[in-house]
């Protein structure tokens, strides 16, 4: 038997369109690169939003607009920055099935 079998894991998703203008862009990047360019990029992103609301750039001001903020697409398809100023990633569930991760979908 594999031991390896039901073993349960996590990835983020991260949008079809930012992995597709990402590899157009750089062709030989590492999917873990892809996953580190989308958080950057959302996080600079999230932060150019907050500053562009902000009119005095008021730290203060930024860091609430910044956690706010629920409107923009996330490359990694966040639910946006919470209270602890941690983005806030969706886990994806895989298990590993007759040599396979597939994915599944846990209770919380």
């Amino acid at each position: 038997k594999n031991s390896l079998e039901g073993t349960i894991t996590f990835s983020h998703a991260i949008g079809e369109n930012f992995v597709k203008k990402i590899k157009t862009a750089y062709p030989d990047i590492s999917e873990n690169d892809v996953f580190s360019a989308a958080y950057g990029y959302d996080e600079v992103m999230y932060l150019y939003r907050g500053l562009s609301k902000c009119e005095n750039r008021d730290a203060e001001c930024v860091i609430k607009a910044v956690i706010q903020d629920k409107d923009y697409k996330s490359a990694l398809n966040s639910n946006g920055f919470g209270e602890n100023r941690v983005l806030q990633l969706i886990p994806v569930y895989y298990q590993y099935t007759k040599g396979e991760l597939k994915p599944i979908t846990l209770e919380h």
